[in-house]
C-alpha cells in the first residue's frame, strides 16, 4: 500500500458508532473518550479513523485506564488488539480490491449517471430523424424501443 493510500485511510471520516466497533467499546465511551480529551470529533461531528485509534492507544498507555481492574484491563488491551487487527485487515482487504472506499463508489455512480444523462438527452436528436418518414405507431415505437434498449445495454456494461 502506497504512503499516500494509507494516509487516506487513516484520514477517513467515521462515526462515533464505527469508531465504537472498531475499539470494541460502547458509543458512549467514545463521548467519553472525547470529553476527556482523548479522541476529538470533526467540525462535522465525525470521526478521523487513524487519530481515534491513535487516541484510543494514548488513552491505554497514560494508564487512566489503570484505575481498571485487571480483568477489566485486560479487556481494554483486546479491544486495543482488536482495533489494531481490524485497521490491518481493513487495509489488506483495500489492497485486494474487497473493499473499496466511499469517495471511490460516488465517483464511479455520479460518472454513470453523467454517462446515461448524456446518452438519454441524445436520444431526441438521434431518433427524430429515423422516425420523421416512418408510416405507423408501431414503427415509431418499435424504433424508440430499439434506441432506449441500446442506451439501457450501453449503462449495464458500464466500466468505471
Amino acid at each position: 500500500m502506497s504512503y499516500q493510500a494509507k494516509r487516506d485511510l487513516l484520514d477517513q471520516l467515521i462515526s462515533a458508532k464505527d469508531v465504537a466497533r472498531l475499539l470494541g467499546v460502547t458509543e458512549s465511551w467514545v463521548h467519553k473518550l472525547v470529553k476527556k480529551g482523548y479522541i476529538s470529533k470533526t467540525d462535522t461531528g465525525r470521526f478521523s479513523l487513524g487519530a481515534s485509534v491513535g487516541g484510543y492507544i494514548q488513552y491505554i498507555k497514560t494508564g487512566e485506564s489503570s484505575n481498571l481492574s485487571p480483568q477489566d484491563m485486560m479487556k481494554e488491551k483486546f479491544r486495543l488488539t482488536k482495533a489494531q487487527a481490524d485497521k490491518a485487515e481493513m487495509e489488506v482487504q483495500e489492497l485486494e480490491k474487497e473493499l473499496v472506499r466511499v469517495d471511490e463508489v460516488r465517483r464511479a455512480c455520479s460518472d454513470m449517471v453523467s454517462t446515461f444523462r448524456t446518452k438519454a438527452l441524445g436520444l431526441p436528436s438521434k431518433v427524430a430523424p429515423k422516425v420523421l418518414g416512418m408510416a405507423s405507431v408501431a414503427e415509431v415505437q418499435a424504433c424508440l424501443k430499439r434506441e432506449v434498449n441500446e442506451v439501457l445495454q450501453e449503462l449495464s456494461e458500464y466500466e468505471p
